[in-house]
Parts: structure tokens; C-alpha cells; sequence
């Protein structure tokens, strides 16, 4: 009986290594390989090949990889340079006195204005009674959701039912933590005339007691934060300044505060909350902006126009405009619009939350109240739609 080849050998080695679980190789199956016939020379010349393949595949590993090495060593002496000019130009600026001109060098416009509330809107009565009340029982309440949805007006309605006196800040969610760190800065020099001298704390403490007991500092905008980055140390500074001065901050933000900032707040100073979807009640309210007629603005008539703009601000305020347009007529021609979004598609093309809601596949149960008579809407195929008339669904 032939002997296997050492090849023989390496192979069946190779597929007990490659299967999944336990690898085991007993002497039954030595002896099992034992009586195995040695490769012929087709498949010799096979593994020749594959073991030919294996190190040129090799060598070009090891090339890719000395490649790396040496583009991570140029990455690095580029860096250095980079350090090194940095450090020379800031001891020219500072040997020229003109240190503060270079911190405040973008010149950024301080706006401290109140943003205004918008033409068509609800007054969210309910909403903002349920925000008011974390905002006395916190020093700071962090408000977030996705953009356009209503965070801002929010916040502007509550700060007109609180009739405090409010230092707004705009920041800008999509700009780095430096460029809103100093935008930050920039307000509040804006606000006391002084720039920080030797403790931030203090500077933010003498930029909130000049707002006055009792009052809102808003910082409209956060981007995402770590917890770590230079914003986010200057945020439990303002905290801690907000609250030896008894000012009530509010943050909004496309995004909740990471765990490390949340970590480092007591419970009483610190709230954070979900921007919540607009109601049927305030859905209404937009639409009596838009001359909605009292017969159309019931319960059974709201609710599925009111789901069909996925409860958000700027699509239930394009809703009312094209109602108004076709006379609140909420018929088969307005409801395959409004199914279509003809009605608003600037509106989703800029929503980044509507865009991904109205891209994927979803169902959604909708009551059409269309009379006595079932009829059939064809609708986008990425919306399944269940019509249903006198509880009893049609399609």
C-alpha cells in the first residue's frame, strides 16, 4: 500500500483546522490517512501551484504592509513640522501682543436674539407645560431630536411663557466642538464686554448673573459630543456657573449628550429629553392657521392626517398649505397627493428624518373616512395602506 505524502498529510492537518468547533486529530484517524493513496501528479502539481500562489500572496502582503510603515513614519514628521511651525507662529503672536485678535480671529457675530416663532404654528400648550416643569426642577434640560423638528419653536414658546429674561446662543450642530466652543466664548464676551482673565468658571459665572436670578441661558445647536472634547468641558462649566446663579440652561440638539457628560451630573442638575411628536390637538392647530374648516378638524378626520406627516412641524404645515389650495376638499384626488407627497417634497428632500422614514419599507394603518363608499388609493409601493371604513379594513 503506498505511503501518503507529506502533502497528504498537511492537507488533512488543514482541513481539520478550517472546519468549525473543536479541532481533533485522533490515531483512528492517523490510521485512516495511512490507508489514503498517495496524491497523483495532477493533484501534486495542484498543491505546487496553491503553495505558489500562498507566497506571492505573501509577498504582497509584506509589500502593502512596508508601504503602511513608511507612509505612518511620513504622516509623523509631517505632523512634527506641522507642531513645530504652529508653536513658532504662536510665539510671534504673541511676542506682537496680538493674542487676543487671533482668539477671536474669525470674528464671529454674537446673535443673542430671541429666533422668532414661525407664521403657521400651535402653541403646544400641553407640550410646553410638561417641558416647563423639567426645566424648574433641573439646572440644565438638553432637548433632542432630529432636525426641523420643532426643537427651537419649542423652546422660544417656552421662554415666552416663562417671561424670564434668556441669553440665547446659536451654535451650529454640523461645526466642529472648537468652532462652537468659541462661538460660545464670543457670546459671552458679547454679553459682559470682558473676556475670560484666569478661571473660565468664574468668567461663565459673572456671564450668568448678569442675565439675573431666575433666568434661561439657551444654547440653540449642540453637535454630537464626547464627553471629553473641549465643548463638553466648557458645558459642565457654564452648568456649574448656571447653577450658583440660579439661571436655567436649556440645550437643543440633533443628539442625546453622550454618558460621560450625563455621568457627571447630579440628578437634580441634569435632564435630558426627546423632542416629542407633534399631537392630534396641535396638528389642528396649524391647520386653523391654514383656514381649516371646524367639520374637518375632529378626531377621525386628524388622525390620519396628522400620521400620514409623521407627526412633524414642517410637513403638517405643507399639508395645510395644499388643503388650503384645494379648498379642504379631502377626497380620492387629495389623499393619493398627500400619499404621494406631492405636497411637500422640498420639505422631505431637506428632513433627513422624513427622507429616511419614507425610504424604506413601512406599514402604516390609516383610517380614510371617504363616506359609505370603500375606496382604493394607489399609493408609492414602499407604503402599505390598510383603508378602513366603519372599522372593518377594505384593503
Amino acid at each position: 500500500m503506498p505511503t501518503p505524502s507529506t502533502s497528504s498529510y498537511s492537507l488533512t492537518v488543514f482541513e481539520r483546522l478550517t472546519h468549525p468547533g473543536r479541532k481533533r486529530l485522533t490515531v483512528e484517524d492517523r490510521e485512516q490517512l495511512l490507508a489514503r493513496p498517495s496524491f497523483d501528479a495532477r493533484a501534486q502539481a495542484l498543491l505546487e501551484t496553491l503553495h505558489d500562489l500562498l507566497n506571492t500572496l505573501d509577498a504582497r502582503i509584506r509589500r502593502v504592509e512596508e508601504r503602511i510603515d513608511t507612509a505612518e513614519v511620513v504622516q509623523e514628521v509631517q505632523t512634527g513640522q506641522l507642531s513645530t511651525l504652529q508653536n513658532q507662529l504662536e510665539q510671534m503672536i504673541h511676542a506682537q501682543d496680538i493674542e487676543t485678535t487671533i482668539t477671536y480671529g474669525e470674528r464671529f457675530v454674537a446673535s443673542l436674539d430671541i429666533p422668532p416663532l414661525v407664521e403657521h404654528l400651535s402653541h403646544r400648550e400641553e407640550t410646553v407645560g410638561g417641558l416647563k416643569r423639567q426645566v424648574l426642577a433641573h439646572t440644565w434640560t438638553a432637548l433632542h431630536g432630529q432636525s426641523s423638528c420643532g426643537k427651537t419653536q419649542l423652546v422660544v414658546l417656552l421662554v415666552e411663557t416663562m417671561k424670564k429674561p434668556c441669553l440665547w446662543i446659536r451654535l451650529h450642530h454640523d461645526r466642529s466642538y472648537e468652532e462652537n466652543r468659541r462661538r460660545l466664548e464670543a457670546a459671552c464676551l458679547e454679553q459682559v464686554g470682558t473676556p475670560a482673565q484666569d478661571s473660565l468658571y468664574r468668567w461663565y459665572k459673572q456671564v450668568m448673573e448678569s442675565i439675573g436670578r431666575g433666568g434661561f441661558l439657551v444654547l440653540d445647536g449642540l453637535p454630537r459630543l464626547q464627553g471629553q472634547d473641549t465643548l463638553s468641558e466648557s458645558l459642565l462649566a457654564l452648568l456649574k456657573a448656571c447653577k450658583a446663579a440660579g439661571i436655567s440652561m436649556v440645550s437643543t440638539s440633533p443628539y442625546p449628550l453622550p454618558e460621560r457628560i450625563r455621568a457627571s451630573c447630579r440628578r437634580d442638575e441634569l435632564f435630558t429629553m426627546a423632542s416629542q411628536p407633534f399631537t392630534h390637538r396641535e396638528a389642528a392647530d396649524i391647520f386653523r392657521t391654514y383656514d381649516a374648516p371646524a367639520e374637518l378638524l375632529t378626531k377621525e378626520r386628524l388622525v390620519p392626517l396628522n400620521r400620514l406627516a409623521r407627526k412633524h412641524p414642517r410637513l403638517l404645515q405643507a399639508m395645510g398649505l395644499y388643503l388650503q389650495r384645494e379648498g379642504w376638499r379631502l377626497n380620492t384626488k387629495t389623499y393619493e397627493a398627500l400619499f404621494a407627497n406631492q405636497h411637500a417634497p422640498d420639505v422631505i428632500e431637506e428632513t433627513s428624518l422624513l427622507k429616511k422614514a419614507l425610504s424604506e419599507h413601512c406599514v402604516e394603518q390609516v383610517h380614510l373616512p371617504f363616506g359609505n363608499h370603500p375606496q382604493v388609493i394607489q399609493v408609492q409601493k414602499f407604503v402599505t395602506v390598510f383603508v378602513t371604513i366603519g372599522g372593518r379594513c377594505l384593503y
